[in-house]
């Protein structure tokens, strides 16, 4: 491993693994943005919005993964603007605090662990969809 790829890994205890699906924000209970996650580990989650959400502030975050719904509850850690065609998008990494699956709340580090590999392995048997698949894989 070089350069970021080592500094990554070596803060990071879990891998990210690179996913595309589209997802709804929520601050304080309302709607805030619509937003892309790109990346998913048992940590956290990188989100995309055309809004900016700052460093500390409690979001919840729903994905629809083949009808099936997925709520990440978390705290933002970092906001980074990227110029894109002349707009501004935001991404952000949010800290994982609990991930609700099929009836699963997971609440500790091995359970995220264990419904993000479920969550990975229901978009990679359906990754021929063009909503929800794994980058370079649609």
């Amino acid at each position: 491993m070089e350069g970021s790829d080592m500094k990554d890994k070596d803060r990071r205890n879990e891998i990210r693994h690179k996913i595309w699906a589209e997802a709804a924000v929520y601050t304080k209970e309302e709607f805030y943005a619509s937003a892309v996650a790109t990346e998913i580990s048992a940590q956290g989650i990188r989100i995309e919005t055309a809004k900016a959400i700052l460093p500390e502030t409690h979001v919840v975050i729903l994905m629809h993964v083949f009808q099936e719904e997925i709520e990440i509850r978390g705290i933002v850690q970092w906001t980074l603007s990227q110029p894109r065609k002349g707009i501004n998008i935001y991404q952000m990494g949010v800290k994982t605090n609990a991930i609700f699956f099929q009836d699963v709340k997971a609440m500790d580090a091995s359970e995220r662990s264990e419904v993000v590999h479920d969550i990975l392995y229901k978009i990679k048997i359906n990754q021929k969809s063009p909503n929800n698949c794994l980058l370079g894989q649609c």
